[in-house]
């Protein structure tokens, strides 16, 4: 087991260097409460997801806020959401025809995923889960990229995290928005570095170091894998799924303002901790090559 490492204000540099290159994971403990995201998104309610009087606001989405963005863009976009959960416990390789930004199992049991019109998600996640029928409940607005389908939202994260590459479009690959209730990701890899932000609401991280099989690897690769001085070489039939039972790298607990590096290939699992509305949003992305 390791420890993932809590930086905060490090210079861009230093992460490139000390995390980055190396393949460390490392969580940014409040390095994004700037983002205007934090305000915006969420509004305070003085009652809990079961409808019942707290004394610690619970959070719910903005509706009015995001329905003048909606007026706004001129039309309701739709979005992919899921319902139901995927199942742990059986997974079975993806077909080969089946390529997702991440590589993941598709086994499931009352998994499903549809389109739904935004402002009907919106309004789902706006009012208090008590007054939402039981079967939309827990619907997931999960690897949606909600920036580009509404994107007067991309102001929200101005400045944009300083520790993305210098030119976002070339070497940024995807961005993504999570949001639901009670939300769960299975544990995955991604192909691409992953920097992920929390918005609002409380998510448990849970990191596997990935085991290299060099198996069918070129010796001219795995000595230029040995000497660091280019990640990504080996391709996704190297790295396996952690073994049945074997301990975790590290868990962490993500808060708003907080983003996490999770390097490529790293194994990772994100449950959201609470009833209440979570949000948070991911880039994955490359750096590019250091000249020599």
């Amino acid at each position: 087991m390791g420890k993932i490492q809590v930086v905060q204000d490090i210079a861009r540099e230093i992460f490139v260097k000390e995390y980055l290159r190396r393949g460390v994971p490392c969580l940014f403990k409040s390095q994004f409460r700037h983002l205007p995201a934090l305000k915006k998104w969420m509004v305070a309610s003085d009652k809990s997801s079961d409808g019942q009087a707290t004394t610690a606001p619970a959070a719910s989405l903005n509706l009015r806020y995001f329905m003048k963005l909606i007026d706004g863009n001129g039309r309701d976009p739709f979005v992919d959401v899921e319902t139901g959960r995927f199942n742990p416990n059986a997974p079975q390789p993806a077909p080969d025809n089946f390529t997702p930004p991440t590589q993941t199992v598709i086994q499931q049991t009352d998994f499903t995923r549809t389109e739904v019109p935004l402002s009907l998600f919106l309004k789902l996640h706006s009012a208090e889960a008590g007054q939402v029928p039981e079967q939309f409940r827990n619907i997931y607005l999960a690897q949606t990229p909600l920036l580009e389908t509404l994107p007067a939202l991309k102001d929200d994260f101005v400045p944009r995290p300083v520790y993305l590459p210098v030119e976002t479009e070339k070497h940024v690959y995807g961005c993504s928005a999570w949001i639901g209730r009670k939300t769960f990701t299975p544990r995955h890899f991604d192909p691409n570095e992953n920097l992920y932000v929390m918005v609002a609401g409380r998510k448990r991280v849970t990191l596997w170091k990935p085991e290299y099989d060099t198996k069918d690897t070129e010796t001219s690769d795995m000595e230029k894998l040995n000497k660091n001085r280019k990640r990504g070489i080996l391709g996704n039939r190297n790295f396996g799924e952690p073994k049945a039972g074997e301990a975790a790298y590290d868990s962490c607990i993500l808060e708003p303002g907080d983003g996490l590096f999770i390097p490529e290939r790293w194994w990772h699992e994100v449950e959201s901790i609470g009833d209440d509305v979570s949000a948070s949003v991911n880039w994955w992305f490359r750096e590019p090559t250091e000249k020599r």
